[in-house]
This record gives structure tokens, C-alpha cells and sequence, in this order.
């Protein structure tokens, strides 16, 4: 492992570099504990040499303030529509010599603020953009590689429709083998379907309990709208852009460890907290020990509280938890306070604080 930083300085600002190269322990997805531990906060980041096979859009949330990106001699095979999503402020971004076969259309139109892309040595592209170049056969317009990106990497989509609708027609109870209630709804499903996705069904249908000797069950702890969510997902890989309830979908995909729905909901419910549901989302991420989740919720509490607070406040559950319980009590105060029609009201202000005191003592 080579690790390295370094500190310089642009137009008066400060400007960190952060490099790793030669991490082979480090493949697959578990690069981006790595980038999580070290790299918060770095305008710079190179990942090289390190058998890197994919990105998300989630591996960015912890890189504040990252303008440049070079993850070049990686395995990289593909790029999702939505990777920078959350880093439109990109100037460079080199992903030369990697494995990529697959860009979507929409990859790039985040980066308006574009100056420098190598893609070269890849395998359907091998282009370089560089606003202070000349054109020439390795270096061609913004534009240009947009097209080219469109034209030599898209995915087979007569085969991905025919698959997806198929995969619609048994969403829709198609040869169903198995019932799941919920309420007064009644969900027709496949057996081998749920458990190809969760290794809950999985278990569940791979020993006598009474769901697999029944070919049904019922759900109580979770709404129809979420189950329904949930199976869309399983068989068609659908991810509601507005959920009927983001923080449900993501605890049934955790009860049911439908591990790649829990992480696209995960980063959903961490850029959507806010100072009003920080408190419930913190306890959520306790719930499922979600560290994403809980940083997410904590930078939330921060902006609302307009300070910075110790970091080491995140290795204590209980210690934030109960932070958390007091900004809630005092959110909830003056609230009430709002709702006071005179000046004279203020004088009860006691009152408004031991309202629920008073109310357990009773």
C-alpha cells in the first residue's frame, strides 16, 4: 500500500491531494472503506493500480469538495447514469486504462464544469477531452464525447427490454407459486424470484416452516405500498424516485437483506435528511449500525444547529442519541412558543416546558 498527501496552495486556498495506489488487498466494493477512512474533505483524489471494479454514486458522499478524479489502471467496467450526482463541480476526471464497456447517456451531464476526461485504453471507448488542447484524433470536444459516449457505449437494450418484460409479466402474478397478505392486499409472487434476492426467503423456503408447507405469509410490521415498493425492486430492479416512505423500504430491505436496495435507499434517505428528520434518521441508522446513515444525520444536526461538533461525538450511539432527544424537546418548545398569541402567554413559559413532565407524573 502507498498512501500519500499533499498540501498545496491555488488562488490563496488551501488544496489537498490524496493518492493510493498499489492496494491490491483492497478489490471490489472494498475500496471504499479506504477512500471513507482517509480521503473526507480531499480536492484531489487518485485511486490506481488497485483492482478497482466499480464506482456508485454513494462512494462520493464522504469527498466533500472533490474537483479532480483519477481512477486510472483500474477494472472498471461500467459508469451508472447517476455516479456524479452528488459532484457536479468536477473539472477532472481520468478513468484511462480501465475495463469500461458500458457508459450511460446521462453520466456526464452533471459535469458542466468540465475541463480534462481521459477515457483512452478502454474497451468500447478511447477517447480524451482537454479544454486548453488542440483538436486533434486523441482530443475532441465535450460534445463529441458525449456523442461518442452515447454511440459506442450503450448497453444491449433489446435485450434488457425483453428480460424486463417478462420480469413485469410475473410481477403482475404470472405462474405465481406463493401469496404474500398484507391488510386486505394480496401479493401473487414466485418462490425462486424472492429468493434469488433475499436470503431470507432463501432460508425460509429451503426447510419446512409453515410459509413454504402454505405457499403463503403475512406481513404485519410493514405498509402494502412499501411491499409493494420492495417487489418492484426484486423483480424489475424499480427504485421509486419519491417512495410512500423511504425509511420503511429501507428497514424492509435490511429485515429481509436485500443488501443492493438497502444501499441505493441508503444514499436516498442520507442526501434527503434535514435538520427536521435528522433525530429519526440518526435512531435509524442505530437501528441497522448504518454508519452512512448516522454521519448523514449528524452533518444534519450540525447545519441545524449552525456549529461543528466533535467527531468524536460519532462513536457514541448513546451520547448522540441523547443529544438528539434534546434538540427534539427544545424544537418541540418552541414550536409551542410559536403558537402563543400575546405576550403575556411567554410568562408560561414554565408551564410549556413541564407540560409532558407534569403529564407523567400524573
Amino acid at each position: 500500500m502507498n498512501l500519500q498527501y499533499e498540501r498545496t496552495t491555488e488562488a490563496g486556498t488551501v488544496q489537498y491531494t490524496a493518492i493510493i495506489t498499489n492496494l491490491e488487498a483492497f478489490y471490489g466494493r472494498e475500496i471504499e472503506l479506504v477512500k471513507a477512512k482517509h480521503f473526507h474533505g480531499y480536492g484531489k483524489h487518485y485511486v490506481t493500480h488497485c483492482g478497482l471494479k466499480e464506482i456508485s454514486k454513494k462512494d462520493f458522499l464522504l469527498l466533500s469538495g472533490l474537483k479532480a478524479l483519477y481512477l486510472t489502471n483500474n477494472l472498471i467496467a461500467s459508469l451508472p447514469a447517476d455516479l456524479f450526482d452528488l459532484t457536479p463541480q468536477l473539472t477532472e476526471l481520468s478513468l484511462r486504462h480501465n475495463k469500461i464497456r458500458f457508459i450511460s447517456k446521462h453520466t456526464l451531464t452533471p459535469l458542466t464544469s468540465l475541463k480534462f476526461a481521459d477515457l483512452t485504453e478502454n474497451i468500447t471507448i478511447d477517447e480524451i477531452y482537454d479544454c486548453n488542447a488542440k483538436v486533434t484524433s486523441k482530443g475532441i470536444t465535450l460534445c463529441s464525447l458525449r456523442t461518442k459516449i452515447f454511440e459506442e457505449c450503450k448497453p444491449p437494450n433489446e435485450q434488457v427490454s425483453t428480460v424486463v418484460s417478462y420480469m413485469h409479466s410475473l410481477l403482475q402474478g404470472l405462474l405465481s407459486d406463493f401469496k404474500i397478505r398484507v391488510n386486505e392486499e394480496v401479493f401473487e409472487v414466485h418462490k425462486a424470484v424472492l429468493a434469488a434476492n433475499s436470503p431470507v426467503f432463501a432460508a425460509m423456503f429451503s426447510h419446512e416452516m409453515e410459509e413454504n408447507i402454505t405457499n403463503e405469509m403475512t406481513i404485519e410490521n410493514f405498509p402494502a405500498e412499501t411491499v409493494k415498493e420492495l417487489l418492484a425492486f426484486v423483480y424489475v430492479r424499480e427504485v421509486p424516485k419519491k417512495s410512500f416512505s423511504a425509511t420503511e423500504l429501507y428497514a424492509m430491505a435490511q429485515e429481509y437483506k436485500i443488501k443492493e436496495l438497502s444501499e441505493q435507499i441508503q444514499w436516498y434517505i442520507s442526501v434527503d435528511v434535514s435538520g427536521e428528520n435528522a433525530s429519526k434518521i440518526f435512531k435509524l441508522g442505530v437501528l441497522y449500525n448504518d454508519e452512512i446513515i448516522k454521519q448523514a444525520a449528524f452533518r444534519a444536526l450540525e447545519e441545524s444547529l449552525n456549529r461543528k461538533l466533535p467527531k468524536y461525538l460519532l462513536r457514541s450511539d448513546e451520547a448522540l442519541t441523547e443529544l438528539f432527544d434534546i434538540k427534539d424537546k427544545l424544537d418541540e418548545v418552541l414550536k409551542r412558543i410559536d403558537l402563543t398569541d400575546s405576550i403575556d402567554s411567554i410568562t408560561n413559559f414554565n408551564l410549556l416546558v413541564n407540560d409532558d413532565d407534569d403529564g407523567d407524573d400524573a
